[in-house]
């Protein structure tokens, strides 16, 4: 084998080698994240909402009076909030559940693929020698 023959052989060999290493670190972050999106999907953080420790006013702008607002509004305002926040981050948790199915689905058969080739040019190689 000639020199030039041997440069492409390692070169070659490097580009396969590294997408390897590519994909395979990109399919262990995206395994990762797709258990740790599902674990956000069965068990949610808790909402930490905002605490008011003054009673919430509201003022008229017109006659510029300031009343009092209901507290069972409130808690109903607060509740509506929490419901609201635990969705998004449920849809969030779904998203990024998907995401890293998809980046699965893509990175495992790009690596089986340089992998093989990789394995095929090491034994094509150590058979020319």
């Amino acid at each position: 084998m000639t020199s030039r023959q041997r440069a492409t052989v390692v070169i070659r060999s490097i580009y396969l080698y590294g997408v390897c290493l590519i994909t395979l670190v990109t399919s262990l972050f995206a395994a990762v994240g797709a258990v740790s999106a599902t674990v956000d999907i069965v068990y949610p953080d808790p909402y930490v909402g905002y605490y008011n420790p003054y009673p919430s006013r509201v003022v008229d702008s017109e006659s510029g009076t300031t009343t009092a607002v209901d507290p069972e509004a409130e808690a109903a305002w607060q509740e509506r909030e929490a419901e609201i926040s635990n969705e998004a981050n449920r849809r969030s948790a779904i998203r990024s559940v998907f995401r890293s199915i998809v980046t699965l689905i893509f990175a495992v058969p790009l690596f089986v693929l340089h992998w093989r080739a990789a394995q095929k040019e090491r034994l094509v190689d150590s058979a020319q020698e």
